[in-house]
């Protein structure tokens, strides 16, 4: 439906011989533009292609509440610096909806005309009617627990992309619903196509590109058959790159040429192939510390933080506890929660977050006999309490320094581990954020933990054993 509505707001405007259409938000965002080629995704970078300063100049207005002359017209003789440097003969920035607006220029052509202008107005009009309706049917059907603060933003976020095009970024704990929200703002855009979800730690690094952008037969060993790989299968749909981290830089460049020109090779083949995609990614660690560590390529975090959307642990947005166990609560198999079971939830500092939540509510729908749920529903919290999870995390520094300062995983894991100094998730914990920093390779853990080489399978039987891989 949305594609549908802005491919006919071009049709109209090519009929006025409109060079370039935006529609931007009360941000500063570009959140669609069709028409002569510009550069950059807000209105606030100078000279992208657009005329920045009257665009900027109704937002201030707006935002001050004057109404009454948010509407700016420009020709060719009271134009702004910016018009007059691209040569613009006319432009109009008016105001639709609540929190966007329309810019269209006339480029180098003859400037608009009164008629123009209401047609211009009549069909901000349209537009504005158009989104207040979309966004009232939207927010219905908008599956996302949590009236925190947080969660309104995330919401109001989800609706705001809604219209875009260019890609987004989710930031966030594991376990927060990154993958949800992908899925979310993949039904809330109406784009044709499906939702294709790519799990990167899951694919060797050996792997992903023929698996991203397919390959032909006899390509590499292996390929025994043509593959159209995962870009061709979200044609016109969405693309969600669940932690883009995880690939390696040399891939990134190509991910990166392909957001640009949605361009693309498939191994083997000369050919260049065209998608219609969008992408949204996802990742749990610090880009910007990565790109200090050359692990992560600057220009494509640059090309993929325009529409970010940052989701809170929920240890900090603790109101939203009781309606996620609310919504959840089929999962309790008929079983109620005690108010003392209830305060204990709410409490406890959730560090696997949202999915953690789940699956406790899964546990103690099975294990806890009913039909009340009162306080030993603590015994299946890996924390019993938020200090004893200040605890944990703070053990878990301890070892982690020990570990970087030569102490070998033997000593510092091993045998508090057996000796039920350390428990399952503390160390865990540990081996996960090992992972993190080799990219997902537990043969790089070795050298990591101050083991020897030929210790490798020594270590990973004590993984496997003790249910901690």
């Amino acid at each position: 439906m949305i594609d549908s509505v802005k491919e006919k707001i071009w049709a109209i405007l090519k009929d006025k011989e409109v060079s370039l259409a935006m529609i931007y938000d009360d941000h500063g965002e570009i959140l669609w533009h069709r028409g002569r080629k510009i550069v950059g995704n807000r209105i606030a970078a100078k000279g992208c292609g657009f005329c920045s300063t009257p665009a900027q100049q109704v937002l201030q207005k707006r935002q001050k509440n004057l109404q009454t002359l948010c509407v700016a017209t420009y020709t060719e003789l009271h134009g702004s610096e910016s018009a007059r440097v691209l040569n613009v003969k006319s432009l109009v920035v008016l105001p639709i909806a609540d929190h966007y607006f329309l810019y269209v220029d006339s480029g180098v052509r003859e400037s608009f005309g009164e008629g123009d202008l209401a047609v211009f107005d009549s069909l901000g009009s349209l537009l504005s009617g158009f989104i207040k309706e979309f966004r009232c049917g939207v927010v219905q059907d908008l599956k996302l627990s949590g009236a925190s603060p947080q969660m309104e933003e995330i919401r109001e976020k989800i609706l705001r992309f809604a219209i875009e095009e260019e890609p987004v970024l989710l930031l966030g704990e594991t376990g927060v619903g990154k993958s949800h929200i992908a899925e979310l703002i993949h039904q809330v855009s109406g784009r044709k196509g499906p939702f294709v979800v790519v799990n990167t730690p899951g694919i060797p690094d050996t792997l992903i590109e023929s698996q991203l952008f397919g390959h032909r037969k006899g390509s590499f060993s292996g390929a025994v058959a043509d593959a159209e790989g995962f870009v061709a299968a979200a044609e016109k749909g969405t693309l969600f790159l669940d932690e883009i981290a995880e690939i390696e830089p040399a891939l990134q460049a190509k991910l990166l040429r392909f957001l640009d020109t949605k361009k693309y090779h498939r191994l083997g083949e000369t050919a260049e192939r065209t998608a219609d995609v969008r992408l949204i990614a996802a990742t749990n660690r610090n880009l910007r510390v990565m790109i200090g560590d050359k692990t992560f390529r600057e220009d494509l975090f640059f090309r993929l933080n325009c529409l970010t959307i940052e989701i809170p642990p929920l240890r900090q947005r603790r109101s939203d506890i009781e309606a996620l166990i609310q919504e959840k609560s089929d999962l309790l198999r008929g079983k109620t929660l005690a108010p003392e079971a209830l305060q204990a939830l709410c409490r406890y500092d959730w560090p696997g977050n949202v999915r953690e939540l789940i699956q406790t509510l899964k546990v103690a729908g099975i294990q806890l006999p009913g039909p009340m749920i009162g306080t030993e529903i603590g015994g299946l919290l890996a924390f019993r309490d938020p200090a004893a999870s200040q605890g944990s995390i703070d053990k878990v520094e301890r070892i982690w320094g020990e570990l970087k300062n030569g102490k070998s995983f033997w000593d510092s894991v091993k045998a508090p581990y057996l000796q039920r100094e350390l428990n399952r998730e503390e160390a865990k914990e540990i081996i996960e954020r090992g992972l993190r920093e080799t990219r997902g390779k537990y043969a790089g853990l070795v050298g990591l933990f101050n083991l020897d080489k030929k210790e490798y399978k020594n270590f990973m039987r004590f993984l496997y054993e003790n249910h901690l891989k």
